[in-house]
């Protein structure tokens, strides 16, 4: 019965304006060739629809689905038991629906390791900005603070209060130490923290198919060559920050799809008990050229 429900179940996508979304795209890659006949859908609600979705998703027949934008930290309250993973981070970007239970995961870590670890050691004990305080961003200066032990974390964030709670949080949970800063989008702040970055890393929807056009630094601050630029946007390809990175000639340019990728395959093993099959994600991989 548990075999049936895996391989015709249904899987999908949760949040608000996805239309963009090309995980639908990867999961149908790999349920064609493993010849399963389940579906992954884009669940695109309203805020108002998210605790009845979640509600009914077992009787729906849905075995697990995906939480981006922006509802990666709400839902939390929305499921019955949080992995440490997304307990640690205070976000959820998988969920897994058994027998009714509702539990929360975080795979966005394994996408984020997955993209940084090359630079892994370069990182250690250095600056990192980071603009966005939302899901992704919890994620990522989890990583940041835990696994790769960078010693200063600047949160650029429209909403200061919101920026000092994930720092807090991380602290919290993280088991190194790390001295936090919060700064807005003024330009002379933000260059000083960009100046002084071996990582820029923007966790915002800025410079996606939602706002083509739009980069998270302003005009007038300067990229250093010796950072690694990590932009979570994976379409379009590239973003105004991506090509702005490269005409700096910074030290990598890493886009969203490695990560996609990575946090997609660990999804997958949480649903299914099984990885991507390694052709599909080679295959996956090379749409950027990337070698896995």
């Amino acid at each position: 019965m548990k075999h049936n429900r895996l391989h015709n179940g249904i899987y999908g996508v949760l949040g608000s304006d996805i239309g963009y979304s090309l995980s639908p795209m990867i999961f149908r890659r790999v349920f064609d060739r493993l010849g399963w006949r389940a579906v992954y859908a884009q669940f695109d609600l309203p805020a108002r629809r998210l605790k009845p979705f979640v509600r009914a998703a077992a009787d729906a027949g849905i075995v697990g689905f995906n939480v981006t934008k922006p509802y990666k930290q709400s839902i939390v309250a929305c499921c019955d038991h949080l992995d440490e993973s997304a307990a640690l981070v205070g976000a959820v970007n998988t969920v897994t629906v058994e027998r009714g239970r509702i539990t929360g995961f975080n795979t966005d870590v394994d996408g984020i390791i997955a993209s940084l670890m090359p630079h892994r050691r370069i990182l250690r004990n250095q600056e990192a900005v980071i603009i966005g305080a939302g899901g992704a961003a919890r994620a990522v200066a989890w990583v940041l603070a835990d696994r790769f032990e960078m010693r200063q974390l600047t949160v650029v964030a429209r909403r200061p209060a919101r920026a000092r709670q994930l720092l807090h949080d991380i602290g919290f949970g993280a088991t190194t130490d790390f001295a936090g800063a919060v700064i807005t989008w003024g330009r002379a702040e933000l260059r000083d923290a960009v100046e002084n970055a071996a990582l820029m890393v923007n966790a915002t929807p800025l410079g996606s198919v939602l706002t083509r056009r739009a980069s998270p630094l302003p005009a007038g601050v300067a990229l250093p060559s010796r950072a690694v630029v990590f932009d979570l946007v994976y379409t379009p390809h590239p973003t105004p920050l991506q090509r702005r990175a490269r005409q700096a000639r910074c030290r990598a340019v890493i886009d969203g799809w490695p990560m996609l990728i990575a946090q997609a395959d660990a999804s997958f093993a949480l649903w299914t008990g099984r990885r991507f099959p390694a052709d599909v994600r080679r295959d996956l991989l090379a749409r950027r050229g990337i070698r896995p």
